[in-house]
């Protein structure tokens, strides 16, 4: 199983035969920029090496989520305390007229 933003992927079954995409375009670990859907699928039912391949993706997936989410995070609230601070200074210059 590979994560992807849109969900999982269960790289057995039969519809990634075919897919030489890599488990996830945007993705930039070592497994998606070496080896496509398609092999995946041929070896995750028979080689362990697959599990660490899977492993490289989906821990780089999580970080990958993780930082994103915290980024977002961080700028909403950079974004929310501007602008209660700039309602402050205008409450401010409203009181001082």
């Amino acid at each position: 199983m590979a994560l992807v933003p849109t969900g999982q992927l269960q790289l057995k079954h039969q519809r990634y035969a075919h897919d030489f995409e890599p488990v996830d375009q945007t993705c930039t670990c070592s497994t998606c920029a070496h080896y496509t859907r398609a092999y995946l699928h041929t070896i995750v039912t028979r080689e362990p090496a697959a599990c660490s391949m899977l492993t490289i993706h989906n821990v780089a997936y999580q970080v990958c989520t993780a930082v994103m989410l915290l980024s977002t995070r961080a700028l909403a609230s950079l974004v929310s305390l501007r602008f209660n601070r700039k309602s402050d200074m205008d409450s401010a210059a409203m009181n001082s007229k």
